[in-house]
């Protein structure tokens, strides 16, 4: 069992009140923003009316339903305060922590109650879990239901069941009128939504990354430490972002905006927004109003609070939890004249429920109502909270003022409505599974003359019935997309909607289920010793790729390179590595039928096809006959000016594909003369490391400026091959390449001296043999060793050469082979060398 590092719940309670008591004495230039960003917040206009008595002490969360009842967290349990001060513990045993399984608690921060107030969820971020339990509870303690976590075991979240995700350090907590729950999941720097009636979660907000927000799409924006949530009656949904010192709002479509700025980074413990919009937090011991344009403003002079925890109720007024005690806050009776805070709503869609919130500043809070303008017949506007709501009958513009008024004054705001259509539901969508992804094609939307162009699509997958987060992209003439970041083994639909000016359309019915499965990672050959032969260098790729992939579809990536202009193929075999592909070779001028057939028969949907080289190497038409093979592939076409720069390009994808090359050794071979290159990239597979090319004793200009970028005084260098060696002696000698250097005193040698290398650390059992007299059976074979994980010999003659034996012979010391494949047929390798070879196999 792997011990549990996490800070203790005291430990992380005493390390957030440190945070906020560090907030709290920040000076004012430390405050978000500065004493003069923006337009000036309220001025102070709340106080205090009555003191709620609760038996909890260290009161760490607030929440208060419809009838007044309030409900306090804190000392390990939760309690109920009735009207009339009767006092009940629903949850937990106040001063006993422990686990949900026990009926116990370990830090309740975070409280709300669904939209009939018959269930409160609590966020216990000493057990990483959000549990719901009854309001009618009499007596403790209750059952704790877990709804969304694993008990104490902290981890990222999962999309899918709730109880089947971990969370970490959850402190916040907010249910919509929907009854959806949302999670503020802080150490994961996301907030989630669960249905409580599917029991299904899904990321909600954040990437994971801790970062700066972006505007846009709620996930995709990252997150800094999200410490609270609050919804309002409009459907958007309020997020504290800590570590940020912001507040955000995500819209009914998903979309994130900044609201306002708290004062202090990492102060914020709890959020609430009431009826009228205002946004009220309870940051660094303050309560303050957040305000868009203006740095948050306290709203109460109390000197007796020291809030960590704030709640609304429909009539104005605001619950404070202090660690002490709950008090009941009242607006002051000094009126601030309305000012509407809220964007401009412009567009809406035809026969499609249409909601917007104004919101505005003020006090008394104001009511809202429509000038002496007529607006449309199915707008509607609620005098109390300010949403308007309503179904368009027809398309137009429409210009109405609504105004925000309460005794001091009024303030307006014009607004101009566009309604349209929305695009109709694309059709017939089918997906065909591939590895951790599936691709999606669909027939295009049907245009209609009310409707704006289609100007893009989301497609949803769902897996295991439960809808995934959507994958948006701005493709009007798009039917296809490829999806990733599936579940191998679990089983997907996916819906197609499209999307326009007035926003996305009705989503398709779904797919047909299809099933994402894991390609080939390390090729495994059925004997001992194997020939891999053609009946030309071609056919010997083709081959190769039907030994080493047997099963169709098991390939994720597919290399393709010129087979008579080899320079890319040397760099190229390192990406087959990389990428878990086979290397195939064609004509420059045409697509080889075989190749294209093999691609078809090897290539997983969704793969990628890897075109190495200019239009000079492989034409545009053999690029186009690749594309034309399937819709469900990519193609991806690596070039540069030179061959030196095209490997350049290889390299920096083999760094995308295999993560971890930033350390990893840069190898540098002779792109003009090319033996001893033919060598490395197996050895670049085993290290993690990226092929250079020079040209001959020259470092070419790509060369230098991946090198100046990557690796500025030559410390990963390693040259293979005397050529390389005198290129890199351009290098800084501090860098230490020329004690690196792998040289031989030929070319069989060289591939010796490679090959011993493999024999430390974790030895190999595979080793492959080609021909060093010429050079495209090896640069099949380079390719396929790097997959097998050993090294390639070069041999010559009809006897094998005393190189290779020698290799073979420390190989075996270290290790016994158990793997030997024969790259091309004879004579490029003789029987006599090949059985010779095979003698140094299956030793053990």
């Amino acid at each position: 069992m792997t011990p549990d590092t996490r800070p203790t719940t005291a430990a992380r309670r005493l390390r957030r009140t440190a945070t906020w008591l560090l907030a709290m004495s920040l000076p004012a230039a430390a405050v978000a923003g500065g004493a003069s960003a923006g337009a000036a917040a309220p001025a102070t206009d709340y106080s205090r009316a009555a003191t709620v008595a609760s038996t909890l002490t260290a009161q760490r969360a607030v929440a208060v339903d419809a009838a007044g009842t309030v409900y306090v967290a804190g000392a390990h349990a939760v309690q109920k305060v009735t009207p009339t001060g009767a006092v009940t513990t629903i949850a937990g045993t106040p001063g006993t922590s422990g686990k949900p399984s026990e009926g116990l608690l370990a830090d309740p921060v975070g409280l709300a109650l669904d939209a009939k107030g018959e269930n409160v969820y609590i966020a216990d971020a000493g057990n990483d879990v959000v549990v719901q339990v009854a309001t009618s509870v009499t007596t403790a303690p209750a059952k704790l239901d877990v709804v969304v976590g694993i008990e104490e075991q902290p981890g990222a979240p999962r999309n899918g069941l709730g109880t089947a995700s971990p969370l970490h350090d959850p402190t916040g907590v907010a249910v919509d009128g929907a009854n959806n729950v949302y999670i503020a999941d802080s150490a994961n720097n996301q907030v989630e939504r669960y249905d409580p009636v599917s029991k299904a979660l899904t990321v909600f907000a954040g990437t994971g990354r801790p970062d700066v927000a972006v505007a846009g799409p709620a996930t995709t924006s990252p997150l800094r430490t999200p410490t609270a949530v609050a919804t309002d009656a409009a459907g958007n949904v309020y997020i504290a972002d800590a570590g940020n010192a912001a507040v955000h709002r995500v819209d009914a479509a998903g979309k994130l905006a900044v609201v306002g700025r708290t004062g202090a980074a990492d102060g914020v413990t709890s959020l609430a927004v009431d009826l009228s919009g205002s946004v009220f937090v309870t940051d660094a011991g303050v309560l303050e109003r957040v305000v868009p344009g203006a740095v948050s403003s306290p709203v109460t002079t109390d000197p007796v609070l020291n809030p960590v925890s704030v709640a609304t109720n429909s009539g104005g007024h605001l619950w404070v939890a202090d660690g002490a005690a709950v008090s009941r806050l009242k607006p002051s009776t000094t009126a601030v004249t309305p000012h509407i805070t809220s964007i401009l709503p412009t567009t809406a869609a035809v026969k499609t429920a249409f909601t917007h919130r104004f919101t505005a500043s003020g006090t008394p809070t104001p009511t809202w109502s429509f000038t002496d303008q007529v607006p449309p017949k199915w707008l509607a506007l609620s005098a109390g909270t300010g949403v308007l709501t309503g179904i368009p009958d027809a398309a137009g513009s429409f210009t109405f003022t609504v105004r925000a008024t309460n005794e001091k004054g009024h303030d307006d705001q014009v607004v101009t409505l566009t309604v349209g259509a929305l695009p109709a539901a694309p059709t017939a969508p089918t997906a065909v599974a591939g590895d951790g992804r599936a691709v999606v094609t669909w027939t295009a939307a049907t245009s209609t003359p009310t409707a704006p162009p289609v100007t893009g699509y989301v497609v949803t997958p769902h897996k295991d019935g439960v809808a995934q987060t959507p994958v948006t992209f701005t493709a009007a003439q798009a039917t296809s997309q490829v999806v990733a970041g599936l579940v191998n083994g679990a089983k997907y639909t996916f819906t197609v909607a499209a999307t326009n000016s007035f926003g996305t359309g009705t989503a398709s019915a779904a797919s047909a289920a299809v099933t994402p499965y894991a390609t080939s990672k390390r090729p495994v050959l059925d004997t001992a010793v194997s020939r891999l032969s053609g009946t030309d260098r071609l056919q010997t790729a083709v081959n190769s790729s039907k030994a080493l992939f047997p099963t169709s579809g098991s390939a994720g990536a597919v290399v393709v390179s010129a087979g008579y202009k080899y320079a890319d193929a040397l760099a190229g075999a390192r990406l087959a590595s990389a990428t878990s592909a086979p290397l195939l070779l064609t004509e420059s001028d045409k697509l080889t039928d075989a190749v294209g057939k093999e691609i078809l028969r090897v290539l997983a949907p969704g793969g990628t096809v890897y075109v190495l080289g200019g239009s000079g190497t492989v034409s545009a038409g053999v690029q186009t006959a690749l594309a034309a093979l399937s819709p469900n592939f990519t193609v991806q076409r690596l070039a540069g000016d030179d061959r030196f720069e095209t490997a350049a390009r290889i390299a920096a994808e083999v760094a995308v594909q295999a993560p971890g090359t930033a350390t990893a050794p840069i190898y540098l071979a002779s792109g003009v003369n090319f033996p001893d290159g033919l060598a490395v990239s197996a050895l670049a597979a085993r290290t993690g490391g990226v092929l250079l090319l020079t040209d001959g004793p020259v470092l070419p200009e790509a060369t230098k400026a991946y090198l100046a970028a990557h690796d500025a005084t030559g410390s990963r260098v390693v040259p293979v091959g005397g050529p390389a060696a005198a290129a890199a002696a351009a290098l800084p000698a501090a860098g230490g390449s020329a004690a690196r250097a792998v040289v031989g005193v030929d070319r069989f040698d060289t591939a010796r001296r490679v090959s011993d290398r493999f024999a430390t650390g974790t030895a190999t059992r595979a080793a492959g043999v080609a021909t060093g007299d010429n050079w495209p059976d090896a640069l099949v074979g380079s390719a396929a060793m790097g997959l097998l994980g050993g090294p390639l010999l070069l041999t010559s003659g009809p006897d094998l050469s005393s190189s290779a034996r020698s290799a073979l012979t420390t190989l075996n010391a270290a290790k016994p082979l158990a793997t030997g494949v024969v790259f091309g047929g004879e004579p490029s390798v003789p029987a006599r060398a090949g059985t010779a070879f095979g003698s140094y196999i299956a030793q053990d």
